[in-house]
């Protein structure tokens, strides 16, 4: 099962001023009005290697997340799409995310498509820019 949502506000942060990591993420609703997020975050470059845990990715709450559980994350022009290795979730039911993206501004995208290799740095089988 995929969690699908369309996403209102997202982009990529990395300078260091504003957030504590590398983060991709996004915020929007699904097609029955619910409220979800996605969240792909990493240390940034440079930091001690026994602290950099690897991509983390959650959803919608704390609970739902973890380390390296990522197979694929595709980017277009049109959606964000995580494909995940197992379910991470509590009910253990999402194997997969695709954000639609349509409605961002072309900065958040060019934005994305520069971060994302931060974030999947040494993990670039798991990226696809398209």
């Amino acid at each position: 099962m995929r969690l699908e949502f369309r996403a209102e506000e997202g982009g990529f942060e990395g300078d260091g001023r504003e957030v504590v990591c590398l983060i991709c993420g996004f915020y929007g609703r699904d097609s029955n009005g619910i409220e979800h997020y996605l969240h792909l975050t990493r240390g940034f470059e440079g930091e001690n290697l026994s602290e950099d845990w690897g991509v983390h990715c959650e959803f919608d709450d704390q609970i739902n997340g973890d380390y390296n559980c990522i197979q694929r994350c595709r980017l277009s022009r049109m959606a964000l799409e995580v494909d995940l290795l197992q379910p991470i979730d509590r009910q253990k039911k999402y194997n997969g995310i695709p954000v639609d993206i349509t409605g961002l501004d072309e900065s958040k995208i060019i934005a994305m498509r520069d971060g994302l290799p931060r974030i999947f740095r040494g993990t670039a089988v798991a990226l696809d820019i398209g």
